[in-house]
């Protein structure tokens, strides 16, 4: 895609008060889509759920699921990828239309392969973040990440990362998402679909 004309489209949309939305972004919604992860010689691919509630004007839970799987580069070895996250947020609205937030998550990986041997690895995931509603349509959302990771008793390891993404309304309640992540050298590519409440 064009990396010129999606920032020309953005920054038309920034600089026109017509067509700026008259709500902050929503933190209670359903969604689920595809997503594939890319570290080296490993890219599984497969579903993603994700879930966000409300509670009181402050606070939101969080709760997400991905199953992907894929090949090693080099070895006809299938191996299953599955991650589980659940935590818990809190957000300020700077206005109508924008809204900051940081999130604190426990997150597993299971690692599986197609002899029967599977390893899993503990994370916590601290994430600071930023979504503005840039028009009555489209949603610009980033954040920053610091992750703790179990590294299997090799110790504790330390990773940031940072996200971008939109969300795009298909009608008052219904959103189609792209969001890329990362962590280290992993990348997070997903699209999905969100169903707000």
């Amino acid at each position: 895609m064009n990396t010129k004309i999606i920032v020309a489209t953005i920054a038309g949309m920034l600089i026109s008060p017509l067509v700026m939305s008259e709500d902050a972004p929503s933190y209670s919604f359903i969604e689920g889509g595809y997503t594939s992860y890319d570290v080296g010689d490993f890219k599984p691919k497969g579903y993603k759920l994700k879930g966000s509630v409300e509670v009181g004007e402050m606070f939101f839970i969080t709760a997400d699921y991905s199953d992907t799987t894929g090949t090693v580069s080099g070895f006809n070895i299938d191996i299953d990828f599955v991650s589980t996250g659940f935590g818990g947020g809190v957000k300020y609205d700077l206005s109508d239309k924008s809204s900051i937030y940081a999130s604190y998550t426990l997150n597993t990986w299971e690692i599986g392969s197609t002899f029967g041997g599977s390893s899993d690895l503990d994370f916590n995931t601290l994430r600071l973040g930023f979504r503005q509603n840039i028009s009555e349509l489209l949603e610009l959302n980033a954040s920053i990440t610091s992750n703790e990771i179990d590294d299997a008793g090799a110790g504790d390891e330390s990773d940031s990362g940072y996200q971008f993404g939109l969300v795009y309304a298909l009608s008052d309640s219904v959103k189609m998402t792209v969001d890329y992540d990362t962590i280290d050298d992993l990348k997070i590519s997903s699209v999905g679909i969100r169903l707000n409440f």
